[in-house]
């Protein structure tokens, strides 16, 4: 009589084929999450965050000095603003995967946010890099989503203007709904 041992586990072909669909699954997951559209949004988020605060210290420096505002193009307005103690530090805009927030040079300022003002109003302001907000933005084959806050608004809001153009303190700032 021949005695059969039974043996407890897994086939080769089982542990296989469980791998396979657990990839699957893990692939399915990446795709759904993007990780790099999380990291855009959350640069983005940062952006937003020190534009406003940026804004509305600028709203405070104006406030305190008879509604002269700092003059542009100028790489040290925050300067202006730190040593008056309308903002505490320079905040810092996140690095961009592709490009930098101002396409004129010029209107970047420290912590790489770009400023232009004139002799009564003043924007300050970067451009979205994430999905969530260019979406938005479909007017033409090159418009981008900006982040912008006008002094002459009083608050900030996302924009859509041309990529290769930056946004200028003489057009009205129109919020996206």
């Amino acid at each position: 009589m021949i005695d059969f041992i039974s043996k407890k586990g897994f086939t080769l072909i089982e542990l296989l084929v469980t791998m396979a669909i657990l990839g699957i699954l893990a692939g399915l997951v990446l795709v759904a999450v993007n990780p790099f559209e999380q990291l855009a949004r959350s640069r983005d988020t940062s952006r937003i965050y020190s534009i406003s605060q940026l804004g509305r210290g600028l709203l405070n420096y104006r406030a305190s000095h008879n509604g002269s505002i700092p003059s542009s193009p100028s790489i040290t307005w925050m300067n202006d603003l730190i040593s008056q103690g309308d903002v505490s530090g320079t905040p810092v805009n996140p690095d961009y995967v592709n490009g930098t927030s101002c396409n004129n040079v010029s209107t970047m300022g420290q912590g790489g946010f770009c400023y232009i003002s004139d002799s009564s109003k003043s924007i300050i302001y970067a451009q979205l890099e994430s999905y969530l907000h260019n979406k938005n933005c479909t007017v033409g084959s090159n418009t981008r989503a900006y982040w912008i806050f006008s002094t002459s608004n009083g608050g900030a809001c996302e924009v859509c203007g041309e990529e290769n153009i930056d946004p200028d303190v003489s057009q009205p700032v129109i919020c996206n709904d």
